[in-house]
């Protein structure tokens, strides 16, 4: 089931047949020439949605199979810069893609997170970055003229990076949500006075709802902003109105930059809307992206805007970190994350949930198993999963104790740990389940 509109798609068409020609008809690079061979794909053909659904999807992997040398439509010495993002299961190796400074597009929806004039109006003069140098966020510093200076301190390192803070007296921080909140709980050690900070942008990874309440109570008079993307689009996906920025934090507008389509195994009414991500580059860029599957999912929902936009995306994560489907049973880490909510005075917010299986009288079972930090001392873990089993949410009308009741999976069980293990990014379910 593919979600698209055929107003939206016929206002975007322009844009996308330029971006078609610019990535079949270039004379450097004729890898969607080849990728097309046999298919008659030609932008003047494209008239409808469904002409465009003719165009098969491009993967991870079909990039990484290309030597980095053939990764450009460009000169190669347009490139400003290399993203590097992780690969896929079946080739452990980074993907990496060249950018040129982006096209700016007179009118476009969304734009840069980092909006200069905004920042000069809160007074702020200086930014503090606290992002993997890889990321798209960090472009900021080889593509705008800025005036305004970033700071960008060893992330692997946050207890200096908060004396360095507090030292420079920052009022504005570019983070992710896993990052920020590890900042944070440092931060608070040194004395700093939290309500000194005015302006912060959160992006690069799925936030819960809980995760930014936490960030509006430590720091009560931010401004927070917040986009979505991933490093191979070289730009946002989705950014935040002034009329979401108090709305859960995985809701987002589309931006005008690319073609975004939400492409959903069925058309289940409770699922509706529900799918993979799959977006198209509607602007001149050093590797086109032509309905690239990024492996990400969300939502998307009528939402009439008080900014006169109709409709949001309401973000879900990456397949395996945010997301999992096994038995049935899709698992969302807000999902998650709302039932640890309720024991949240025994637990902190942090979790990961691992997915395994297991064979019980010869019959293969789901087993998860939820690693928590516990805030006091001496809890019963197997109390603590009863509970969680049934605020556990799978489906609109069922909970996870509905299904091990069924016998359809094993109790839930619960393990406490000191801290939760996941680098610069969170992430929140692991599956064991390819290693069978």
């Amino acid at each position: 089931m593919r979600i698209m509109d055929e107003e939206e798609f016929q206002k975007i068409l322009p844009h996308l047949r330029k971006a078609l020609t610019f990535a079949l008809e270039n004379p450097i690079s004729d890898f969607y020439r080849t990728k097309y061979a046999g298919l008659d794909i030609q932008p003047k053909n494209i008239k409808t949605y469904a002409d465009f659904c003719k165009i098969p999807m491009l993967t991870k992997d079909e990039i990484l199979a290309l030597p980095l040398s053939k990764r450009f439509f460009v000169p190669v010495h347009e490139a400003i810069r290399y993203s590097i993002s992780s690969g896929t299961a079946s080739h452990n190796k980074p993907l990496i893609i060249p950018h040129i400074p982006k096209v700016i597009v007179n009118g476009a929806l969304g734009g840069h997170t980092v909006n200069e004039g905004e920042l000069h109006k809160l007074g702020i003069n200086k930014l503090f970055g606290l992002m993997p140098a890889q990321s798209i966020l960090m472009t900021v510093i080889a593509e705008n003229n800025r005036t305004i200076p970033m700071i960008i301190p060893d992330i692997s390192k946050l207890d200096m990076a908060s004396t360095l803070a507090k030292e420079l007296e920052i009022e504005a921080i570019i983070s992710s949500p896993t990052i920020l909140y590890n900042f944070t709980e440092r931060l608070k050690k040194t004395n700093f006075d939290l309500s000194k900070i005015k302006w912060i942008s959160i992006s690069s990874e799925f936030c819960t709802t809980q995760k930014f309440e936490y960030f509006k109570k430590a720091y009560p008079k931010a401004m927070f902003k917040g986009s979505f993307g991933n490093s191979e689009c070289g730009a946002a996906l989705g950014f935040r109105c002034e009329h979401l920025r108090e709305h859960p934090p995985q809701l987002y507008h589309p931006t005008d930059m690319h073609l975004l389509e939400i492409i959903s195994e069925k058309g289940d009414k409770n699922e509706e809307g529900f799918g993979e991500m799959v977006f198209t580059h509607l602007t001149r860029v050093a590797f086109p992206l032509i309905r690239y599957q990024a492996n990400d999912f969300a939502t998307k929902k009528p939402y009439n805007c008080e900014c006169g936009l109709k409709y949001v995306i309401d973000t879900s994560g990456k397949s395996e970190f945010d997301i999992l489907k096994t038995s049935g049973v899709v698992f969302h880490t807000q999902a998650i994350a709302d039932a640890v909510e309720s024991v949240s005075q025994y637990v902190e917010s942090e979790f990961q949930l691992h997915v395994y299986e297991e064979t019980i009288n010869g019959k293969i079972l789901t087993r998860l198993t939820l690693l928590l930090i516990p805030k006091k001392n001496n809890l019963d873990a197997s109390e603590i999963a009863s509970y969680i089993e049934k605020q556990f949410q799978v489906s609109v009308d069922k909970m996870l104790d509905d299904l091990v009741k069924k016998g359809l999976f094993l109790p839930l069980k619960v393990k406490f740990v000191a801290e939760i293990n996941g680098g610069v990014k969170s992430r929140h379910i692991i599956s064991h389940l390819h290693n069978k």
